[in-house]
């Protein structure tokens, strides 16, 4: 990885009325919000269009739950994927293994797609 994109793995328990409406099985989600770089993020469905990978948008005015607001505001591009997890911090949670397979082939073809001469400023 470059070090001026960050990579970050969290979760966030948030409602429907908030984020929008999720499902387990239908692929990793593709966050959008104001603290996440743009173009990681048109990146990422990119590429996930190009490679047929099922994805989820979660949109948001909100910054992130996660340490990708730190990250950004310290001058890193940061994007950021998840996959739907239930009962998250519990003897019984539940995740969808299509969907972390989904995912890691995500991140692998969004990294192979970088290049040396890549910007990822939004201007």
């Amino acid at each position: 990885m470059r070090n001026d994109v960050g990579s970050v793995k969290d979760a966030s328990d948030m409602e429907k009325k908030l984020i929008g409406d999720t499902k387990m099985g239908d692929g990793p989600i593709i966050s959008i919000r104001p603290n996440l770089n743009p173009v990681i993020v048109k990146r990422f469905f990119a590429t996930a269009d190009k490679h047929e990978i099922p994805c989820q948008k979660n949109a948001s005015n909100l910054g992130t739950c996660t340490d990708t607001n730190t990250i950004q505001l310290s001058s890193a591009a940061t994007g950021l994927v998840a996959i739907l997890n239930r009962y998250i911090l519990t003897a019984s949670e539940v995740i969808s293994l299509e969907a972390v397979q989904n995912i890691v082939v995500l991140v692998v073809e969004f990294i192979r797609s970088m290049r040396k001469e890549d910007s990822f400023s939004p201007l």
